[in-house]
């Protein structure tokens, strides 16, 4: 019973501080519009995926435009990141932030080069953005139903799974 308090009391204590401190790094790597690589202070590489966004996938229209913004923004600069949690890959899930305070990934957004994530209450900040970029035809909005990554991301997944039978 001792043993089960101490794993839990450990694991709540981890996941108080994996929440609360924000992580800061370089980047060094810029996979796509919503994915970076940091290397910490402390010399170690993490792979972080941009929380309440997703862009278009490489391949996809607009993917390449989301992936440049992503490495104009922040490519080779200290950015420090809220980890808000974990993917189901297990990637980190973070908002980005350079010193100046701005977000890479609210920019994102107002850029057109991202839609906002559907897990977000109706009226969030994140959906107001991406409706006025909609409105002003930013980015991907200049088509008038542009195809969603989730929805590209299952589309070439059965397309290579067509492809192997």
């Amino acid at each position: 019973m001792n043993l089960l308090k101490f794993v839990l009391l450990t694991l709540a204590t981890s996941m108080f501080s994996f929440t609360n401190q924000p992580l800061c790094g370089k980047v060094i790597t810029v996979i796509d519009g919503n994915k970076i690589e940091i290397l910490t202070d402390q010399g170690e590489k993490l792979l972080i995926k941009l929380s309440e966004v997703d862009s278009p996938e490489l391949g996809q229209e607009f993917g390449d435009e989301a992936l440049a913004y992503t490495s104009k923004f922040c490519l080779d600069k200290i950015v420090e990141i809220d980890v808000v949690g974990k993917d189901r890959k297990g990637i980190r899930l973070g908002i980005v932030r350079l010193r100046s305070g701005k977000q890479l990934n609210t920019s994102l957004l107002q850029s057109g080069l991202a839609w906002h994530s559907h897990h977000c209450i109706e009226q969030c900040e994140m959906k107001l953005l991406e409706t006025k970029a909609k409105k002003k035809k930013l980015g991907l909005w200049i088509d008038e139903n542009p195809t969603p990554p989730w929805i590209y991301r299952r589309q070439q997944s059965m397309r290579s799974s067509k492809s192997l039978n």
